[in-house]
């Protein structure tokens, strides 16, 4: 409660606080840096479907795809999810087994 500048209980019942200047927390603007904005990842497969236009905004091919999916042991098939960045960090979720 001490790094509380005032609340106000809003005509919806929510309740909006407002920190006093010395306890919010720092930012980069505050620290006057300008860090490179990150953009979102890729879809490269969804479902089990090659995405043309994740791989093409990547500047990759389906081959070099197909290539890094074989090398895993993997077909599209088997892929829900298959997501990258420009830096190259991929996030794959495998399909469950059917039972």
């Amino acid at each position: 409660l001490r790094d509380v500048q005032f609340a106000v209980v809003e005509t919806n019942g929510t309740v909006s606080v407002c920190q006093k200047a010395n306890a919010k927390p720092l930012t980069p603007d505050d620290l006057h840096l300008h860090p490179a904005q990150s953009d979102p990842p890729e879809v490269l497969i969804a479902d089990g479907s090659i995405s043309e236009e994740g791989l093409k905004a990547l500047g990759s091919s389906e081959q070099t795809l197909l290539h890094e999916l074989k090398r895993k042991h993997l077909t599209p098939e088997q892929v829900f999810l298959l997501t990258a960045d420009r830096s190259g960090i991929c996030t794959l979720i495998r399909k469950e087994d059917s039972i």
